[in-house]
């Protein structure tokens, strides 16, 4: 939950959008869930990168004025779009990331994550998984949980299933758990989350309010970190309190080390 060689950053940032709520559980909770979360929305941001495990084919002044990428700290790298509908009973996501700038001179990056699924008990239920990424075969994670053999996601690569793995309630993917992190009271180090390649175990935080003046303005701020088993990444998760709890900043850091930042520059949200 990448730019070239930055699987992380295409796995992650993903990573970056989704936390919330649910018909159920605004039912049970006296109006907590999905009765906060606005049923459309969209988010634009700004991303930078540091230490950046990137290769790029091509000589001339514009390489040279970037310098060793591996070297650098908050490049800006691109820009990104995150937008969400639900009718209280389905809900679809949609993330896409390009590079802008001069990078986007010597790589074009075309990415996109979308989410779908429904609500129960414990929150978003995804049904559907997608990754499209500019000249590569599409990637998917199906969710079955209803089959014989119990609940399990299939994760592919076009047609070829790369792996099938047990499912537990409130499991997530990719995208879906950034609504999800926001009903998490307590520490929990159970959820699965589920990406293109592979599904890891995640222990999530909340690490207390922030107010952060960021371009988009200034936004009190409820901080949350996700960390994955084996080390496999780390994310950190700034949501608006007053804007539905819709991600604003996240710093989502790889396992060689490369980091990205996302901050918010435009917030559009329903009153």
């Amino acid at each position: 939950m990448g730019l070239p060689k930055t699987s992380f950053f295409v796995w992650v940032t993903c990573v970056v959008l989704a936390l919330g709520v649910f018909p159920e559980t605004a039912r049970a909770a006296g109006g907590k869930g999905i009765l906060g979360w606005p049923q459309s929305g969209e988010v634009e941001y700004r991303a930078f990168a540091s230490n950046l495990k990137i290769k790029i084919k091509g000589q001339g002044n514009l390489l040279g004025s970037l310098g060793n990428l591996s070297n650098l700290s908050n490049l800006p790298v691109g820009k990104a779009r995150y937008s969400w509908t639900h009718d209280r009973e389905q809900y679809q996501m949609r993330f896409a990331l390009e590079t802008a700038g001069d990078l986007a001179l010597l790589y074009r990056l075309g990415y996109e994550q979308q989410s779908q699924g429904t609500f129960d008990s414990k929150g978003l239920r995804p049904q559907r998984f997608d990754v499209t990424q500019q000249g590569k075969t599409p990637d998917s994670a199906l969710f079955d949980w209803d089959g014989d053999a119990g609940a399990r996601v299939s994760i592919r690569r076009g047609d070829i299933e790369r792996h099938n793995i047990e499912l537990m309630p409130g499991d997530q993917d990719m995208l879906s758990v950034w609504r999800q992190v926001s009903l998490i009271d307590k520490p929990t180090e159970n959820m699965l989350v589920v990406g293109n390649k592979n599904a890891h175990r995640v222990r999530i935080k909340s690490l207390g309010n922030a107010t952060l003046q960021l371009p988009a303005g200034r936004f009190a701020t409820r901080h949350f970190s996700a960390v994955a088993e084996q080390g496999a990444y780390t994310i950190e998760l700034w949501l608006a309190q007053e804007r539905g709890m819709v991600p604003v900043r996240a710093i989502l850091t790889g396992p060689g080390a490369e980091t990205y930042t996302l901050e918010a520059t435009a917030v559009r949200v329903p009153n």
